[in-house]
């Protein structure tokens, strides 16, 4: 059972950070476009650190489900075991939409 409890704090800390930057101003940058390269904002760390918080709490709630379905002292619905896992959903689109938008370019060109 901690597993899962470790994997749902994780999983609401990701979902916590990727709120707290959707709802920053404008002013803070995901990327740095210069002319010839591209460098990273000070929303980067923020996002690196939302992902990889989802990245163990994905697999922590694997390691549960593992468990609990060899260990039948385990009373949770199928629901709720998968409640980390699909908290993670956003930090997967998010570091989706981040290759896209490194890959496309400076919007400004």
């Amino acid at each position: 059972m901690k597993f899962w409890r470790y994997s749902l704090w994780l999983s609401v800390i990701s979902c916590t950070l990727l709120c707290i930057v959707f709802l920053l101003p404008a002013s803070f940058k995901v990327f740095i476009w210069s002319k010839d390269k591209v460098d990273a904002g000070i929303l980067f760390p923020v996002l690196l650190l939302s992902w990889t918080t989802a990245l163990f709490g994905f697999a922590l709630n694997n390691v549960f489900i593992d468990r609990a379905v060899t260990d039948a002292k385990i009373k949770m619905t199928d629901f709720m075991k998968a409640v980390p896992s699909l908290l993670g959903i956003p930090a997967f689109f998010s570091f989706v939409w981040f290759i896209f938008r490194w890959y496309k370019g400076d919007p400004n060109r």
